[in-house]
């Protein structure tokens, strides 16, 4: 259960990341960056940045033991990283608004491999540890 929950706050994350995403760049109408196809191969290109974490996030927790504090540790990170990444675009694209807010779709995907790091290192170091 805790897996497919971790599972699903993965996918409803990334579908939400992408959406703001797309109307952070508004791609529709006389956008000047987007005359030709390479101003939407770019746009593809940023996506695929974006997606990244969230793919990962996603195997990781497909891949989790089913050992029951490894598979609550993958569900508190998903929790944690999906829910601060949210908060933060939800803020950085709605509230506070600024000509260099969407510079946090290319830098916020940085901080999220540092936070999967550290939670694929603790679910190792967790495995360990229950192993022996």
């Amino acid at each position: 259960m805790a897996k497919t929950l971790a599972k699903l706050i993965t996918i409803l994350s990334l579908l939400v990341t992408m959406g703001l995403m797309v109307y952070s760049a508004q791609p529709w109408g006389d956008n000047y960056v987007y005359q030709n196809i390479g101003g939407y191969i770019l746009l593809g290109v940023f996506l695929a940045w974006a997606a990244s974490p969230y793919v990962i996030l996603w195997l990781l927790s497909n891949k989790a033991v089913d050992d029951r504090v490894s598979v609550l540790t993958i569900l508190g990170g998903t929790v944690l990283i999906c829910g601060l990444t949210l908060a933060l675009l939800i803020d950085t694209v709605f509230i506070h608004i600024d000509a260099q807010g969407g510079l946090v779709f290319l830098f916020l995907p940085i901080y999220q491999w540092i936070a999967l790091g550290i939670l694929g290192l603790l679910c190792y170091v967790i495995g360990r540890a229950r192993a022996t």
